[in-house]
This record gives C-alpha cells, sequence and structure tokens, in this order.
C-alpha cells in the first residue's frame, strides 16, 4: 500500500547562516514604532447644526487631527449644540454629558488657550464676563434666581452664592436697607447692581449690552409710608411721584417698610417706633433719588428733632412756685447753667452732643413735670427720649429711686446688663451739670425684673400703647430678608 501524501518524507530545509531573524530583517526593511498620541477634544456634533457650520469645523479638525477629532458617540466628548434649550441641556446633563455651543466649539479649535478660561459647562459662548468677576443674585425668587444662575454659566460667567471678593455685579429685583444684606454690602463696594432683565438681554442678543437700561432703580420694590405728609400738598405729590418713579410702591402704615416723617414729633414718628418700622425724612429719598442708590438712614438722614421745639419746652414759663414744682424748677436751672453759646444770653441756648447716641426711656418717670424735665434734659445733652418700652435701641432706663425701698419693680424693657442701664435720674441731672457723660455704674441702680405682663406703667398707658397693646407687638418689615439672605436681623439705626 503506497504512503499517504502528508507522510512523504520532505528534504530538510536549508538555513543560512547568521539565522532566521537577521534574515527577515535584511529582506524586509521595518520602520520605528511611533507612539500612538489620542486627541485632546472629542466633539459630537448635533444634527441640527447647519451644514455650512458643520463643515467650518471639519475643515478646523482636519488642520489639527493630533488635537480635536469628530466622534459619532456622546459618550466622552463635548456635545456641541447651535441653541441652547433648557430641556434639551438638562436632558443632556442627566446622562452626564458635557454640553457646549457652537461658537465656543469653533473658538476651542481656533485657540487652544481658551480652555483654561472654561469656569463650568455647560458653556455657549465667552459673552459676559462680569467685569472680570463672579455674578451673585440677591432676592429673587427661587426660579427666578435659578435661571440667572444658569444664564450667568452659559455666557461664561463664574457665579457665586455669597457676595465674596470675586464677585463683580449683583442681580436682584429689589433694594434692601438692611445693613447686613447684599444690596447695601454692594453698594459699599461699589458693585454694579442691575436686575434680571440684564442677563436676559444678553442671552436674547448673544452679545454683550449695556449696563444702563437695565441697573436697578432707587427705591424699587420699597414700601414707603407718605401719610404723615399733608394730603393733597403739592410737596406730597411731587415727592410720592418721584419715589415711585424710581420703583417706590406707595403703601399704608401697616404694610410699609419706611414711614416718611419731617421730624419725630409727627404723628406716625411715634407709631413707627412703636412697631419697629424704620422711619426717614424727605431728605432721605431726595439724596436716594441724587446718588441712584437706597443709601442707609443714618447719620443727617436720620428723623431730627427740630431746635427750635426742644428748647422751647425748657425755655418756657417758669413753673409757678410751691413745694410741687421746686424740684422741677431746680432741674431747669441747671439745664440752663449747663448751656453755653453765643445764643445763651438770648434765652435759646445751644444743643449739645455729651449723650449722643443715648437713647434714654423715661416710662418710669411720673408723667408730667418729672418726666418733661428729665425729657428736656436728655435732648440738651443731644439724646433721644422714648416711653416705649419695646425700642431695641433703648440705653438707659431712669427711675426715681428710693435707697430704701428694696422691692424690685416689674419692667417691660429687656434686662441686658451689657447694653441697658436702670439708673437714678441723678445720672441725667449730673450730665447736664457737667456737661459730659458720666458712668451710669457710680449712681443708684434700680432693681428691676423683667415681667411685661405685670408691668404696671404699661397697664395704666402711660407709654401711650392702650394697656397691653404694646405686649403683642410684630417685627419690622425693613427686617425682612429675601429668600438668597439669610443672615439675621439687626436693630436699626434711630
Amino acid at each position: 500500500q503506497a504512503p499517504k501524501a502528508q507522510n512523504r518524507a520532505r528534504p530538510p530545509r536549508q538555513r543560512p547562516a547568521g539565522g532566521t531573524h537577521q534574515t527577515m530583517c535584511a529582506l524586509v526593511a521595518v520602520p520605528p514604532a511611533e507612539p500612538v498620541r489620542n486627541p485632546e477634544l472629542y466633539l459630537h456634533l448635533s444634527p441640527n447644526i447647519p451644514p455650512e457650520r458643520v463643515a467650518v469645523l471639519r475643515e478646523l479638525v482636519r488642520q489639527q487631527p493630533l488635537y480635536a477629532c469628530i466622534v459619532d458617540s456622546e459618550e466622552g466628548a463635548l456635545c456641541v449644540l447651535p441653541h441652547f434649550d433648557i430641556e434639551e441641556v438638562a436632558n443632556l446633563e442627566r446622562r452626564r454629558c458635557r454640553v457646549i455651543g457652537l461658537p465656543m466649539a469653533e473658538r476651542l479649535l481656533r485657540d487652544r488657550n481658551v480652555m483654561s478660561q472654561v469656569h463650568a459647562l455647560p458653556l455657549f459662548d465667552f459673552i459676559f464676563r462680569a467685569g472680570g468677576g463672579a455674578v451673585c443674585c440677591s432676592g429673587l425668587q427661587q426660579a427666578v434666581r435659578m435661571r440667572c444662575a444658569s444664564l450667568a454659566k452659559y455666557m461664561g460667567a463664574k457665579f457665586s452664592e455669597d457676595l465674596g471678593p470675586d464677585v463683580g455685579l449683583l442681580v436682584t429685583s429689589r433694594v434692601s436697607l438692611h445693613p447686613e444684606s447684599k444690596y447695601q454690602a454692594a453698594l459699599q463696594r461699589r458693585i454694579p447692581i442691575v436686575r434680571p432683565s440684564y442677563l436676559e438681554a444678553m442671552w436674547e442678543a448673544k452679545v454683550e449690552v449695556r449696563l444702563e437700561p437695565h441697573m436697578l432703580p432707587a427705591l424699587c420694590g420699597l414700601a414707603i409710608c407718605f401719610s404723615s405728609l399733608k394730603a393733597g400738598t403739592e410737596e406730597l405729590d411731587r415727592l410720592q411721584a418721584r419715589a415711585v418713579a424710581a420703583g417706590a410702591v406707595a403703601e399704608p402704615l401697616d404694610r410699609a417698610e419706611v414711614v416718611i416723617v419731617k421730624d419725630v414729633f409727627a404723628p406716625l414718628y411715634n407709631d413707627a417706633q412703636r412697631i419697629g418700622l424704620l422711619a426717614a425724612p424727605p431728605l432721605w429719598i431726595a439724596r436716594c433719588l441724587e446718588l441712584g442708590n437706597c443709601v442707609p438712614v443714618a447719620g443727617e438722614l436720620e428723623v431730627q428733632n427740630p431746635r427750635s421745639l426742644q428748647l422751647k419746652l425748657v425755655g418756657g414759663p417758669s413753673p409757678a412756685p410751691g413745694p410741687s414744682s421746686a424740684s422741677a424748677f431746680s432741674s431747669l436751672a441747671l439745664v440752663d447753667a449747663a448751656a453755653t453759646g453765643p445764643g445763651a444770653a438770648d434765652g435759646e441756648p445751644e444743643c449739645g452732643t455729651a449723650l449722643a447716641g443715648c437713647v434714654i426711656n423715661l416710662l418710669y418717670l411720673q408723667p408730667g413735670e418729672q418726666r418733661d424735665t428729665a425729657k428736656a434734659m436728655a435732648w440738651r445733652l443731644g439724646a433721644h427720649t422714648t416711653v416705649c418700652p419695646f425700642d431695641r435701641a433703648i440705653t438707659h432706663v431712669l427711675f426715681k429711686v428710693n435707697p430704701l425701698d428694696k422691692t424690685a419693680t416689674q419692667v417691660s424693657v429687656q434686662v441686658d446688663d451689657d447694653r441697658v442701664s436702670f439708673v437714678d435720674i441723678a445720672w441725667l441731672e449730673t450730665c447736664a451739670q457737667d456737661g459730659k457723660r458720666l458712668p451710669s455704674s457710680t449712681f443708684l441702680q434700680a432693681r428691676v425684673h423683667y415681667n411685661p405682663v405685670c408691668d404696671e406703667a404699661v397697664k395704666r398707658g402711660d407709654a401711650g400703647l392702650g394697656g397691653s397693646a404694646g405686649l403683642h407687638r410684630r417685627p419690622s418689615r425693613a427686617l425682612t430678608m429675601a429668600t438668597s439672605d439669610t443672615m439675621l436681623p439687626l436693630p436699626l439705626p434711630l
């Protein structure tokens, strides 16, 4: 039987000297291996991009194949959209896709250094730079705030929750008089304050627009009560029209944040102090309109005590002689003796500033001559006076202390040893005699107990609160904070 073909003997293959590897290298020239370099940018183009713009992108990619390439999958790539629709962008973000706009894609392909300037994605294009800083929002509703934050990021600006040192623009819908608000902080740092319409206009135009048409008006959204001014007068009509044109809202006292009064003798001034509203003179509105901002009610913009009315009580007719008026007469003489100045000889002594910044409560002095005399001395030394026990700015509460009486007086003023002094009226008389402020701790101190329910002075109506009506005091509307402002309210200046 003949052997099979595959089993037939074959002659051995002759191997050349030097081995197989050397022979193959000699026959075929193998080029050295080059390292594989992956592109830095992978672009996934939306089918909605116009064909001519797609051709431009492909040409830019072709010129730099080691930097960018166009892929068919959105996974791991930059999704390029011709327009930013909020819902479409949100859907891509939920799929963990990175989204850029068509103008931004062209900018990245033309300049590689642009990538280092990107703060966050999604990013349509570098339209707005916020003066080189971030964008911050204040006093906006949640939906409006989220919209502004998205637009700022879409246009290349950094968004900040707080008014930090890198913020260059504040977006808000109303002004604020709270001393710790973002609005007042932006005024101090001279940061532009605009309405949300500024970002909307820029997004609509896709270019940076002028700030001026979108600047926040001086009194935008502020509720102001003008009822203390005489109705129907030209002064009231003109002042109210200018304020409303600047964004203010005319409201009655119970819904206002600021009440406009001419002086401390206006009927609404005490009502505003009692319920915790901020009072301001017409000069404050004029200054706000002049500067174009809602400035704080402080210094010369506070409600002033008219000098002629302050001194009228002290320089009035002398009390009739008698035992009941002897102490009041001596106190008036003390005040007149302490007054100095060129007008003292004419019966118009000048007002001092020894007790400037003090707010003295006279509720627990006897109504009549004793309280009026203390009021005159306090005003002559530049202090404020009140009979409302709920005034948060009170610094001193006066009593006629009997050293032998160990009974504690029930009061409605919060007992705070670091802030309020409950002192004998002799402290005020000595300050008036010496013409300077003396430490109250060196005088007799009244024994008090905080118990508004048992306060006899309030029950008698000496505070002008109508019995216990003052116990149901609501906080000031001027201290209410907007959605994005979460800081605690502080006492307003009086």
